[in-house]
């Protein structure tokens, strides 16, 4: 079934008192690079890992509240965070132990999902000064990914869609009246600046003004808006697309693969390591993404990051089972203001606000 879209542009209006602003850190990366010896990436973001641009905050799990670092997605419901036997305790990580909570719930059921295992928990998550009492949430004994001990964060926070309802999180903080509201925004800072996540809203200063609102599209879990073209340059529009996942939990956006290749080309990229390597002077065709009726814009310096003085990527990968669907990723909300409507079923997409950049 193909879903028409609805489509307002309204002035951005919450009540500062039910918004609940948390910050988003982002410690594995250096938001804003100034080159001292003058090479060319200066005024490029930096990353020194390609997934040290996944945001993180604190949450609190238990009676007493155990504190871990959480990363949002928005593409699943379910959220997971490690038990000591997942991650070692001489880790650089933070774990969960059911033992030290008074409230914990152990629940008959295995967790096995994101390339993790364990089994269900249930116990209190504090996130923002705010409570949930009976938390649904993995409790991981095994991870199955190799490059976990590299993250900067613990756990994953779930915030997509239950398929045929509410995101599991939302709808909990509103059935404990914690938010008036079940909606979320995501911020995310650059040059030099942290993010913001914010419960029930969003803030009217990190908005240039409007917000475009968009239906989500499909049946699935994930916050997904129907594309109508995406276009690089002036030159080259793709039709053959589907849908775009927005969520932060991506580094990188990613989309089809000849597509991808296809501005590769156009910034005169080559793969090295897997990523599509440019020089730190080239300047690129910009990437459009119409959504809806309206038009998405990705200048060169957002396409853009380095990782070192001299060593410069596309911030875009490709992948070879994409269909026509896109992901966008941590790229897109640093320069688009996201409201995530869960009542509505909507984003609201606006372009977002940031400090003037300060080259030195």
């Amino acid at each position: 079934m193909i879903l028409v879209l609805a489509c307002a542009c309204v002035a951005v209006a919450v009540n500062a008192a039910a918004v609940v602003r948390i910050p988003l850190r982002r410690p594995g990366e250096a938001a804003f690079h100034r080159s001292a010896s003058g090479n060319a990436s200066a005024g490029i973001p930096l990353i020194d890992s390609f997934h040290g641009s996944q945001f993180n905050f604190e949450i609190r799990l238990g009676t007493p509240g155990q504190p871990l670092r959480a990363i949002i997605d928005t593409e699943r419901s379910d959220s997971w965070f490690p038990a000591s036997d997942a991650v070692g305790e001489s880790s650089n990580h933070f774990w969960y132990s059911p033992r030290m909570s008074t409230t914990h719930t152990r629940m008959s059921r295995g967790f096995n999902q994101y390339s993790v295992s364990g089994r269900w928990s249930q116990d209190i998550l504090a996130i923002g000064g705010l409570q949930v009492p009976r938390f649904p949430f993995g409790t991981i004994s095994r991870v199955h990914f190799s490059n976990y001990a590299t993250k900067p964060w613990d756990g994953v926070l779930g915030f997509g869609f239950v398929q045929g309802g509410e995101p599991a999180l939302m709808k909990q903080l509103f059935e404990a009246e914690q938010i008036s509201d079940p909606s979320f925004a995501i911020y995310l800072g650059r040059n030099g600046n942290s993010g913001e996540l914010t419960l029930g809203g969003a803030v009217e200063e990190l908005s240039e003004g409007k917000f475009h609102y968009i239906n989500i599209f499909g049946d699935s879990s994930k916050w997904e808006v129907r594309l109508d073209a995406v276009w690089v340059g002036n030159e080259r529009c793709f039709t053959d697309v589907s849908r775009g996942s927005v969520t932060p939990y991506v580094s990188f956006i990613n989309g089809p693969q000849h597509q991808v290749e296809y501005l590769a080309t156009q910034w005169q990229a080559e793969k090295h390591g897997g990523w599509w390597r440019v020089d730190c002077n080239q300047k690129g065709p910009p990437l459009h993404f119409r959504i809806n009726g309206k038009d998405f814009t990705l200048t060169p310096q957002d396409l853009v990051v380095a990782h070192s003085d001299s060593e410069c990527y596309l911030a875009v990968d490709e992948r070879t089972n994409a269909g026509g669907s896109w992901t966008l990723a941590a790229p897109f909300l640093r320069k688009f203001y996201v409201l995530f409507d869960v009542r509505g079923k909507r984003v609201g997409i606006s372009t977002a606000k940031h400090p003037i950049d300060n080259f030195v």
